[in-house]
């Protein structure tokens, strides 16, 4: 176990038990959500990603998207 790890536990047993609970269902819900990525991400060849980045960047042309600079600078 890291440090850091660790210390976010030694903290996490000083909270009331409302709130640890409340923490562990945050944390197993971005574990099983980052496993789902993974999954997804393994099963995705070569060819379907070179098919989304040309479909992703035609949806921009067509519908003007912004990019995170364009973004940024609109805030």
């Amino acid at each position: 176990m890291t440090a850091l790890l660790q210390d976010a536990i030694d903290r996490l047993r000083r909270l009331p038990q409302r709130d640890q609970e409340f923490y562990a269902r945050q944390l197993l819900k971005e574990l099983d959500a980052d496993e789902r990525w993974d999954e997804l991400f393994a099963h995705t060849s070569p060819a379907h990603w070179t098919s989304m980045v040309a479909e992703a960047r035609q949806d921009a042309a067509d519908n003007g998207t912004l990019s995170l600079d364009e973004l940024k600078a609109s805030l």
